[in-house]
């Protein structure tokens, strides 16, 4: 048996108990949603239980967020979080470090001097 648990702090959010194999889909009643001005993280608990005994338990984390595309006030189509623009940066696949404006790409160094 596994019993996954979502918890808000001290307090647990949400339960689930299924078998080996199954999928889980643990549902969070009004969650709060992760942005760059609350990056709220919820904790996970993931226990395998037999014979009534729990023998195995895993602790990590995770966040809850809607990314969409909308139209903006002008009717612009962006990126929203939450249904709220940010301004990013774009996703990269590579490394980038913007205070030395220097990007790898495709295992090439180029350097952009501004």
């Amino acid at each position: 048996m596994i019993n996954i648990s979502a918890w808000d702090g001290e307090k647990m959010i949400s339960e689930k108990r299924t078998e080996v194999g199954a999928v889980i889909i643990l549902p969070v009643s009004d969650p709060k949603l992760w942005s760059p001005d609350n990056p709220f993280l919820y904790d996970l608990k993931i226990s395998v239980v037999r014979k009534g005994k729990t023998t195995d338990e895993i602790k990590s984390y995770f966040a809850m967020r809607k990314i969409s595309l909308e139209p903006d006030a002008n009717g612009i189509l962006r990126i929203m979080l939450n249904h709220k623009f940010v301004f990013h940066y774009g996703p990269l696949d590579q490394g980038w470090w913007p205070d030395v404006c220097i990007q790898l790409l495709q295992t090439k160094l180029f350097f952009s001097i501004f």
